[in-house]
């Protein structure tokens, strides 16, 4: 799932990250999009994960965070040799941590938390296996609403509405 995109996604991608070069801004974040599609797919697959164990689950947002079975698999979390936990601090490695290969842009008090739980060993003994399907769910909230404001903007482009007249 590296940086793999199929269609008008990948249009649209490359027309918003040409025009934002352009305005000599940093408006697109492809880190941004990757890391939520591979922390919807974590959520995705804890859920059924946790239905499969018969582990009762409570989630606020059943209708949030879903994407398409036909996306690309994440590596980390479609990994069945990996455990949950393990796949909780490969994520935070590869997205949250502070020099993170695709470092995103969250607020400092949501990288903390997830940060927090990378040093805290004893953090999987006093959490329980049925919210683990939402732990990065506020980094999900904050992921979402930084793409839908970058987003607002560029569909009011000229290249994005030339791309839309021609797709």
């Amino acid at each position: 799932m590296e940086h793999v995109f199929s269609g008008k996604i990948n249009c649209v991608c490359c027309i918003f990250k040409k025009k934002c070069k352009l305005k000599k801004k940093k408006e697109f974040s492809s880190e941004n999009l990757l890391c939520y599609l591979e922390l919807c797919q974590y959520r995705q697959e804890i859920k059924k994960q946790c239905e499969r164990e018969n582990i009762t689950i409570d989630d606020a947002h059943p209708n949030k965070f879903i994407l398409s079975e036909v996306l690309p698999k994440s590596k980390i979390v479609f990994n069945s040799e990996t455990s949950t936990k393990d796949k909780i601090m490969a994520l935070i490695h590869k997205y949250i941590k502070t020099s993170a290969t695709y470092e995103i842009n969250i607020s400092y008090q949501a990288r903390n938390e997830m940060i927090a739980i990378l040093r805290n060993p004893s953090f999987f003994l006093q959490f329980s296996p049925s919210l683990y399907p939402f732990i990065f769910d506020p980094v999900l909230k904050e992921l979402l609403s930084l793409m839908r404001d970058s987003f607002s903007r560029f569909s009011k482009t000229v290249a994005f509405q030339k791309f839309m007249t021609n797709a």
